[in-house]
């Protein structure tokens, strides 16, 4: 059974994890890898065929992503994107099943 402790634990590891992600990484760095390990709601890495050589970071949505995440609130949310990102693959690798996991400013959008 889970304990309480043990939920507090994993939110504090959690949290730790983020505020490195946060300190270290740049917003060149936040948007490459949320661009390429996440679905990002109004952004995408091809517009209109963009990209087709596969340079990404030369695409107009690329470009808005990166001027967007000059909000904090935007990083934060790219920056748990990735942790969520991390997650799923750990899950993978572990059970070899696929879960389904997501961020947002609310639990309704994240559904």
């Amino acid at each position: 059974m889970i304990t309480m402790y043990y939920l507090i634990n994993i939110a504090n590891m959690i949290t730790m994890h983020f505020s490195r992600k946060m300190s270290t990484m740049t917003k060149e760095e936040i948007a490459t890898k949320s661009m390429c390990c996440s679905c990002v709601e109004g952004y995408t890495s091809e517009p209109s065929g963009e990209a087709a050589d596969g340079n990404f970071k030369e695409t107009t949505g690329f470009i808005q992503w990166l001027n967007a995440l000059e909000d904090e609130d935007t990083s934060m949310l790219a920056v748990g994107s990735l942790i969520v990102a991390e997650m799923r693959a750990a899950v993978l690798k572990d059970t070899t099943f696929t879960c389904s996991a997501g961020i947002a400013h609310n639990k309704v959008t994240t559904s």
